[in-house]
């Protein structure tokens, strides 16, 4: 940073340079020198709106990397009352989480500095003595202090071995661990900037990035927090957890790898022979070359997803070390073979409840919880966000792909344009297993269908798509029309595929070819007319001789959204005569519906409709009139002899 810079050149300029003049400090070489001016800047900012937050988290970030204790003590008055400094409520209580973090990864810095101890090479030598004397716990502690004052990996390594042959409790890393929410993972982040540095809390923090709780692009204090947590318990072993999310907009990635590399001391000619000794006496080599063994045993897991053989090798491995993912894979490897027991079912619950975010591993950002699926160990069935691409792209070729069967893009929370595109990796060949996709969206579905057309047996296509353009549309009906194994179609917005029926090319494309020989099951959702309705049934009927079972599916909402009921109408053909079933789902429960629910009945009386089943709230008294009122819609020859009632 130039010389000139100052405080009263980082207010200058309108908001945009504002913001683009602190994420360039921020990511630039730390300069001490600097400290100063940035701490004038929170006193008095030049801006305090919401939409100023990306500038002040370029500012956060280059006060964790420049800025001493003694730099940050005018700053402290203000901690818990900057809401009121700055008459802004919202941004205050903001920057007032920063604040919190800032003072406390800056007094833990000051506390561990102390005076000097004794020379590395001293400590280390210690260290051996009491390996060979069998004192693990005295060895540890000398790699500790050597480790705190010199940052270097070979220490850390050291401090691994120790760790797997004489394991110590560390709550800190413990509550990381095993924070499940945001309020835990934040509490958990607090307390340990205010812990001495440690490699064990930093083994800890090394998987947090997967964390949905810092996972989002947005710029959040728990984020701010755990990259402060990061610098003050790190080294530079964790280079390469920090190289994997350098594409994710809310981590500093490059900026923490270079000022961890930066802390690290050398060691000098004695110390490094030391180490040498040390790594002899704890057999590092072996725990190097296990752990190779193990690597490569992954990689065949991941080159043969359909191979039980991998997968027990890998789960034999696993449990040799001591690691309960092999027991876990041992189980649902059996529970292919044969029902297991209840107390093995509880154990396969508790130890995926337990563990599989860590088993997700650079997944887990992605995962919807009740979307996650696991099948002979490893993930098989994935549900994701599709309003972060930015993630997607990040994990996009990552081998962990090669296991998931199943794959559906949640689109909660996004409008109806494509928040995935054909870049985010749903073409890449990574996704080896791939046998079902669901949620996707225009050229999203092109290159899926592409991609993996030979080997999916199960796709959905959700949202606008035919609102593109015919030629937007004709892509996407030529693409799943080659399709030669897929059983079931699942088609979303079905106002769209009013307008393809009204084109009667496009839906004789889509089941002209492989795709109509093979599917066996079309299910599609919107508020279709009953004539629409007919109408696919008798094309059905006549034109795609394999399709078993319609699902047709709309929804009649009240004034209010959350009233309503949902219809689905199945037609399946059997060996004998079709039938229909006709099935009424009340969202909430509001019997004034019954006559606009039974409508959707009027016109289906020829087509032989046998039973209706009503799902209704047990605080709702569906009457023998409702009951009447919804056989009476139905026309002559539908007797309709049959309406159950089931409570909800």
């Amino acid at each position: 940073m130039e010389d000139a810079i100052d405080a009263a050149v980082l207010r200058a300029g309108p908001l945009p340079a504002w913001i683009a003049r602190l994420r360039a400090l921020a990511g630039g070489s730390p300069d001490p020198a600097l400290g100063p001016v940035l701490v004038d800047l929170v006193r008095s900012p030049p801006y305090r709106s919401t939409s100023s937050q990306p500038g002040w988290w370029g500012l956060w970030r280059a006060l964790l990397r420049v800025t001493e204790a003694g730099t940050v003590e005018p700053l402290r008055p203000l901690a818990g009352h900057y809401s009121t400094h700055i008459g802004a409520a919202t941004m205050g209580g903001w920057v007032d989480e920063h604040l919190r973090t800032l003072l406390a990864y800056t007094d833990t810095v000051r506390d561990s500095a102390g005076p000097a101890g004794p020379s590395p090479h001293d400590r280390l030598t210690t260290a051996i003595t009491d390996l060979r004397a069998g004192r693990m716990e005295p060895a540890r502690l000398a790699l500790h202090a050597v480790w705190r004052t010199t940052r270097a990996t070979r220490v850390s390594e050291l401090l691994d071995t120790i760790g797997e042959r004489h394991p110590v409790t560390e709550p800190v890393a413990d509550a990381l661990t095993d924070a499940t929410t945001a309020k835990e993972l934040d509490a958990a982040l607090l307390d340990c900037l205010r812990r001495p540095p440690n490699p064990r809390i930093a083994a800890a923090l090394a998987d947090l990035h997967r964390h949905p709780a810092v996972a989002s692009p947005e710029l959040t204090p728990t984020t701010y927090r755990l990259a402060a947590a990061v610098l003050l318990h790190g080294d530079a072993a964790l280079s390469e957890v920090l190289h994997s999310l350098g594409g994710d907009p809310s981590w500093p990635a490059g900026a923490l790898r270079e000022h961890l590399s930066s802390t690290a001391r050398p060691l000098d000619a004695p110390s490094r022979a030391a180490c040498d000794t040390l790594a002899q006496l704890l057999d590092v080599a072996g725990r190097r070359s296990r752990a190779q063994a193990g690597r490569q045993l992954l990689e065949a897991v991941y080159a043969a997803p359909a191979d039980d053989v991998p997968r027990q090798q890998y789960a034999q491995w696993l449990t040799d070390t001591g690691d309960p993912r092999g027991e876990f894979i041992a189980l649902q490897l059996a529970a292919v073979r044969r029902d297991l027991d209840p107390v093995e079912q509880a154990r396969e619950a508790e130890l995926l409840a337990r563990h599989a975010r860590t088993w997700l591993g650079p997944l887990a950002p992605l995962a919807v919880a009740t979307g996650t699926r696991f099948r002979r160990g490893f993930v098989s069935g994935l549900a994701v966000y599709a309003r972060a691409p930015e993630l997607m792209r990040a994990v996009a070729g990552n081998p962990v792909w090669s296991t998931v069967e199943t794959l559906e893009f949640d689109h909660r929370s996004t409008s109806c344009h494509p928040k995935v595109s054909a870049q985010d990796g749903i073409g890449h060949p990574a996704l080896r297993a791939l046998r079902s996709v669901g949620g996707l969206l225009g050229p999203t579905a092109v290159e899926a269908c592409t991609a993996h057309g030979d080997r999916l047996e199960e796709v959905a296509v959700s949202g606008p798509t035919w609102r593109d353009g015919a030629e937007s549309a004709r892509e996407l009906v030529e693409a799943l029309a080659t399709l030669p194994h897929v059983t079931r179609l699942r088609v979303a917005g079905s106002t769209e595929l009013a307008k393809v029926r009204r084109d009667p090319a496009l839906l004789d494309t889509l089941f002209a070819g492989a795709l109509g020989q093979a599917v066996q099951t079309f299910s599609t959702y919107g508020d279709l007319s009953n004539r629409l309705y007919r109408d696919l049934v008798s094309y059905f009927r006549t034109n795609v001789p394999s399709l078993r079972t319609l699902e047709l599916r709309a929804d009649a909402c009240g004034s209010w959204s959350h009233t309503g009921w949902t219809f689905r109408l199945s037609y399946h053909r059997g060996a004998l005569a079709p039938t229909m079933r006709a099935h009424l789902t009340p969202r909430r429960g509001n019997e004034p519906m019954a006559g606009s629910l039974a409508s959707y009945l009027h016109g289906f009386g020829h087509e032989g409709i046998e039973h209706v089943t009503v799902h209704a709230p047990a605080r709702v008294d569906v009457s023998r009139a409702l009951a009447d009122e919804i056989s009476g819609w139905a026309k002559p020859p539908c007797a309709m002899p049959e309406l159950t009632v089931v409570p909800w």
